[in-house]
């Protein structure tokens, strides 16, 4: 929602120009009304849209602008009429890029708020010109704020607001309740798996189109076929297959759902005559993305099974893996501090040969500190000169120079290195309120648990 100029008590972590450089800046949100529901945010993903508007390639960013609508948190505070919605204070939620709406149109009265004219004229999505969720609160209308059911994990919900969603809605529209449906999904990535494994559970076969096979074990591993756009053959042998895909079945359906700006150009004639369509779907309206988001009975982004044959001992070995999308590597302890995300050495970075004694940095986020000031190397081996070979020398060297949201001194030494031998000295401003320390880790039963580090 707003932001309120010269406000004080958010951060947000925003971009001043075109250049992707991320500073943090503290702005004000507004109390909320009636209608609102006031959210302390946890997590935040990056969709390759924020991207766009942060370096002004669609030319709707208002500078300073702080991206994120893929947003889930805590409700701190609600209206009068959201907590007659059901709306209550410790409620888990999720935003999505939509957050408000005149509400009072013919497309916002029968569930298409993302098409709303008022709207259009004037831009009010997060990560536009409306503040996103890189920050640590926002405040939202309560049409636009998705309660995340018990049991989701809150890290999950953000994205289904906006991958999840933007995928479900044309499949809904064209295959969801009809038998034998066959679907073209073009891309396999962040929008082309969530729309694989929705279309598999509409009960569709799904045949993915990518530019090589390096996915194919993916794509089986959810039930789909994956054909290379340059294997003519195989293209060939698809022609007119697909119910929802340009130049395929009779009257099959080509959805655009990418934001690229750059013009279309389309045959006439095979359209006429093969009374196919092109229709282009933006994200879902609030009472779908609801539905889809926190509805399904199978969850979107959780692990898959993946059937693997191993060589071992001149045997053949056929064995089922549990994949989650976020790999571990083997991790039961996962350590963040400043924008890095650390671990013991993994086993297989040991093996490659000597590593030197320190904790292996598996991760440097995007506008973090760690990021910001250029931290090289595979592994942090010391800080302010004292050595760091593991996570809790690491914590207890933490707990001397910061506490929850302050740091005792402005600036830390950082020496890395990395598996060649080489080490790096830098100096990292910390930023613990921000860029607070976490702990995740996993127990027995494999489920993992996150603690924010005071």
């Amino acid at each position: 929602m707003a932001t309120v100029v010269g406000g004080k008590g958010t951060f947000m972590l925003a971009a001043s120009d075109e250049s992707y450089k991320m500073t943090k800046i503290e702005i004000g949100r507004p109390a909320p009304g009636p209608n609102d529901v006031a959210i302390d945010i946890k997590y935040c993903g990056m969709c390759h849209s924020d991207l766009h508007c942060i370096n002004g390639d669609w030319g709707i960013g208002k500078y300073p602008i702080a991206p994120g609508h893929e947003a889930a948190g805590v409700v701190r505070e609600v209206g009068a009429e959201a907590a007659a919605a059901g709306f209550k204070v410790g409620d888990h939620v999720a935003v999505g890029c939509m957050v408000m709406g005149c509400l009072s149109c013919q497309l916002c009265t029968t569930g298409l708020e993302q098409h709303c004219p008022k709207i259009r004229m004037r831009p009010r999505r997060t990560g536009t010109h409306t503040n996103g969720g890189y920050s640590t609160a926002i405040t939202v209308h309560k049409r636009f704020v998705f309660k995340v059911p018990e049991g989701m994990k809150m890290e999950h919900a953000g994205p289904l607001c906006c991958a999840g969603i933007t995928t479900y809605a044309p499949l809904a529209r064209h295959i969801k309740g009809k038998a034998d449906q066959h679907v073209g999904v073009v891309g396999f990535g962040g929008l082309g798996h969530m729309a694989v494994k929705i279309a598999i559970a509409m009960g569709a076969k799904v045949t993915i189109f990518s530019r090589s096979d390096a996915k194919k074990a993916d794509a089986a591993a959810l039930g789909a076929e994956l054909v290379v756009t340059s294997d003519t053959a195989a293209i060939g042998a698809l022609f007119r297959r697909f119910d929802c895909i340009l130049d395929t079945a009779y009257t099959g359906t080509l959805v655009l759902i990418g934001g690229v700006p750059q013009p279309y150009e389309l045959a006439g004639f095979p359209m006429v005559f093969n009374g196919t369509r092109v229709e282009g779907s933006l994200i879902g309206g609030a009472e779908l993305t609801q539905a889809v988001a926190f509805a399904s009975k199978r969850p979107l982004l959780e692990p898959v099974q993946v059937q693997l044959t191993l060589l071992r001992r001149g045997q053949e070995l056929q064995v089922e893996v549990s994949v989650p999308m976020l790999g571990s590597d083997g991790a039961r302890r996962v350590l963040g501090w400043h924008g890095l995300v650390l671990q013991e050495t993994p086993r297989a970075v040991r093996e490659i040969g000597p590593v030197p004694l320190g904790v292996h940095i598996s991760q440097t986020m995007l506008g973090s500190p760690a990021e910001a000031f250029g931290i090289e190397g595979e592994f942090i081996v010391a800080v302010n000169g004292t050595p760091t070979p593991n996570l809790d020398s690491l914590l207890e060297l933490r707990h001397g120079v910061e506490t929850m949201g302050h740091c005792k001194q402005r600036h830390l030494r950082i020496e890395s290195a990395d598996t060649s031998g080489r080490h790096y000295l830098k100096t990292l401003e910390p930023d613990p309120l921000f860029w607070p320390t976490f702990e995740m880790r996993q127990d027995s039963k494999g489920a993992w648990s996150f603690h924010e580090l005071e």
